[in-house]
């Protein structure tokens, strides 16, 4: 089958949903497909408009970004870029990544109107969001989303929990099939884990909850932290670190490869995700503490997939969204645990439920039993 995937971004762009569409391409190319990727290009960092051919049977299409808005990217050349991709190479389906305001051009074109869609749901995108930009862009963007809902054959959540919440996704549960998130298996780097040094990997956005891991430090003086990321509330996070005089403790190294954040990740005696709103539908980066054999300690918040992911007592543990006390006694529980009983625990839970070979061949199983490949 050819596969044409539309999604936000793609690496070099950094990000989960970036890093499982990277990763499921290059499974289902294994798999004997071929796969076309229409992305846009991402604009903080200059990421090129072009076309890169990944092997012989992947292909990656970045569209030009000339501004951003809400958190979504604007590229007028998008709709140009997709017709003409979908006229030239006729794909079997279209797997589309939301959120995504792609779904404006997969709508206005009738090259991809004529194909079947596989929606895959990351997200709502929450219309009682505490960030007033993606309630307002909320607005703009549900007429889209309803219009693509009615036109997929399938949609694909992440988690059970997930499906149950969403009022999108409940009002089209009888399309909805549940397929968790993978990763690529990778090399263990080889490091000497460092105690009570605990680790954080993502956006510095709101709905990561990083005031609440910078408070939980202050109420854990023996343990260090280190931040790897960017993002809007960058300034703001380090001033508070400032603030609550934990420079001493807390390293911020910004963006970096992967190289550096596996290796961040072997130094580490846990990994922290500290979410305070369904926004974290998954937390794709405990998948790469697990294949790294680290625990977790991540927010159970209500309504996402988290709580499917980590397994309490087995793989790490869950805590009140926004309580820095909570969140500083599952520290202390960790500085007291065998971590090296956790880590390999975790990384059997990674091989058992999220190698990124096996949700491919989900995917397939999929289409093949609801024939997506033939028209509607």
């Amino acid at each position: 089958m050819h596969i044409l995937h539309v999604a936000k971004y793609f690496p070099p762009c950094p990000g989960g949903i970036e890093r499982f569409v990277a990763d499921l391409s290059e499974a289902q190319v294994a798999l004997g497909h071929t796969v076309t990727v229409v992305c846009f290009a991402h604009l903080e960092q200059n990421d090129a408009a072009e076309t890169v051919l990944i092997g012989e049977r992947l292909t990656v299409i970045r569209v030009r970004t000339l501004l951003r808005f809400a958190f979504a990217p604007i590229a007028p050349d998008f709709f140009r870029v997709l017709q003409q991709t979908l006229k030239r190479l006729e794909p079997d389906y279209l797997h589309i990544h939301l959120p995504n305001l792609a779904l404006m051009p997969c709508l206005m074109t009738s090259y991809a109107r004529d194909r079947p869609w596989l929606l895959h749901w990351h997200a709502d995108v929450p219309s009682d969001a505490r960030s007033l930009l993606v309630r307002f862009g909320a607005l703009g963007y549900r007429f889209m989303e309803s219009q693509a809902l009615k036109r997929a054959r399938r949609i694909i959540a992440t988690s059970q929990a997930y499906a149950d919440k969403s009022p999108y996704l409940k009002a089209n549960q009888e399309r909805v099939s549940v397929v968790p998130l993978g990763l690529s298996s990778a090399p263990l780097i080889r490091a000497a884990r460092e105690p009570k040094h605990a680790l954080f990997i993502g956006r510095f956005a709101y709905y990561k909850g990083l005031p609440t891991l910078i408070e939980a430090l202050a109420l854990a003086p023996d343990w260090r932290l280190t931040l790897i990321g960017d993002g809007p509330e960058y300034d703001a996070i380090k001033a508070l670190i400032e603030t609550r005089s934990l420079t001493g403790r807390v390293r911020l190294l910004g963006s970096v490869d992967d190289a550096e954040k596996e290796l961040a990740l072997a130094r580490a005696s846990v990994l922290c995700l500290s979410s305070i709103e369904r926004t974290e539908a998954f937390g794709l980066v405990l998948l790469e503490a697990y294949r790294a054999r680290r625990a977790v300690i991540a927010s159970d918040v209500a309504g996402s997939g988290i709580a499917e992911v980590v397994v309490p007592g087995q793989t790490g543990w869950l805590v009140r969204p926004e309580d820095p006390a909570a969140l500083a006694e599952a520290l202390n529980a960790a500085a007291a645990s065998d971590l090296d009983q956790l880590g390999l625990q975790a990384r059997a839970r990674f091989e058992q439920h999220y190698r990124i070979e096996q949700v491919a061949l989900e995917i397939d199983q999929l289409v093949a039993s609801l024939n997506l490949a033939a028209a509607p």
